[in-house]
């Protein structure tokens, strides 16, 4: 026998031969009787070619040549987990801010003075109108001020132009 023919034969069992290989392998083992050196690999080949020929009983002949396959269904529990968590988590937004907005619509005015919270009305009018008061009687006095200042300057300026004549 061949050396390349038993190194084919070598490759073919583990695994490593090409299609035309193959073909030239099952060919040389099956069609020539004078490779009776390697009469296992011959046999071996010469089974798979019988083994292609021969054909399935009638009663198998007649049993649809395709069976419809029904997937059934199969549920992605990772996606589920995520969809369901993604449905919840906007639920909880849209609840939260329902809740807040009614919450906050049904809150009466306040007011924060000296950081308490005063949430009856009369008693925040009070401090109001006391805070504008106070603001008004702040104006009245820096108004006098100014007043006075400006009545200040006008006699400056009088005494330094009394001052400017007089040395003319």
């Amino acid at each position: 026998m061949d050396p390349n023919f038993k190194n084919l034969i070598d490759k073919y069992y583990n695994g490593e031969t090409s299609l035309q290989e193959e073909e030239l392998l099952r060919n040389s083992l099956t069609c020539n009787e004078d490779l009776s050196d390697d009469l296992y690999s011959s046999l071996i080949f010469k089974t798979f070619v019988e083994e292609k020929k021969e054909q399935a009983p009638d009663s198998l002949q007649l049993l649809p040549q395709t069976i419809p396959f029904h997937r059934k269904c199969i549920i992605n529990y990772k996606k589920c987990i995520y969809a369901t968590a993604g449905v919840a988590a906007c639920l909880a937004v849209i609840f939260t801010v329902f809740f807040h907005q009614t919450k906050a619509s049904n809150d009466c005015a306040y007011v924060i003075i000296n950081g308490v919270r005063i949430d009856d009305e009369k008693l925040a009018l009070k401090y109001i109108q006391e805070s504008f008061e106070e603001e008004e009687r702040i104006n009245k006095i820096e108004l006098e001020l100014l007043q006075e200042m400006l009545e200040k300057e006008n006699e400056m300026n009088t005494i330094a132009n009394n001052m400017f004549n007089f040395k003319n």
